[in-house]
């Protein structure tokens, strides 16, 4: 009996001193925080050999949720449970440098470009980042939490970047992008002059090229 009432009164002195700090936050405004940030002293800039087309980008509210269970002498409390968002900017490019296949299917202009592939790592506005922490303990361990659940989020938004869900997602706007690329540059070298009147069709590398027949013709 005695061991259960000490405990009571842990939780008792906690939860208060928790209460103390809400009603602290909660009545006194803070001051603005002056930010600065001064001219790094290691700057390395590094060039982009071939470089790389940018087709489309996809915008995100990302969502992120953590949990962290609390057992204390054998007995389990409420876990701390922590949710991030994030407004996250997924963009999508070819490579430049890498094989182009210009192709000829009947009366049809065929280009298949490089595969698309992700910006790394993913861009997030950053002033927009909401962060929650909630449960019994969250006073003591929200913070860590939080940080903890912050730490995996460039990982995760790489991998979702990967996913084919995300990298179909923007294929017809890359798509669309691509032809208008195709046409202002490509096709207007001297060497395709006389394919600017045909029919344009863009595909990309990652796409099921065999699905266009066997008539093709190369024509680079």
């Amino acid at each position: 009996m005695k061991y259960k009432s000490g405990i009571s009164l842990v939780l008792v002195a906690i939860l208060s001193a928790a209460g103390g700090v809400i009603a602290y936050r909660s009545y006194t405004k803070p001051s603005p925080i002056e930010v600065s940030s001064p001219v790094a002293e290691n700057i390395v800039v590094v060039r982009t050999p071939g470089g790389w087309l940018e087709l489309a980008t996809v915008k995100v509210d990302e969502t992120f949720d953590g949990q962290v269970p609390h057992e204390i002498l054998g007995m389990s409390f409420d876990p701390t449970i922590t949710r991030i968002r994030v407004p996250a900017f997924y963009t999508y490019r070819i490579r430049l440098a890498a094989e182009w296949k210009i192709l000829e299917k009947g009366k049809e202009f065929v280009v298949i470009a490089p595969r698309l592939e992700p910006s790394l790592p993913v861009a997030v506005d950053l002033s927009k980042m909401e962060k929650y922490a909630s449960g019994t303990w969250s006073l003591f361990t929200g913070t860590e939490a939080l940080e903890s659940t912050e730490r995996q989020i460039t990982d995760r938004l790489a991998a979702k970047a990967l996913s084919p869900m995300y990298v179909d997602m923007q294929r017809r706007e890359a798509r669309q992008t691509l032809a208008e690329f195709v046409k202002r540059w490509l096709m207007e070298q001297s060497k395709w002059q006389d394919m600017k009147g045909l029919p344009l069709r863009v595909l990309f590398a990652d796409e099921p090229i065999q699905r266009l027949g066997p008539d093709l013709v190369p024509l680079n």
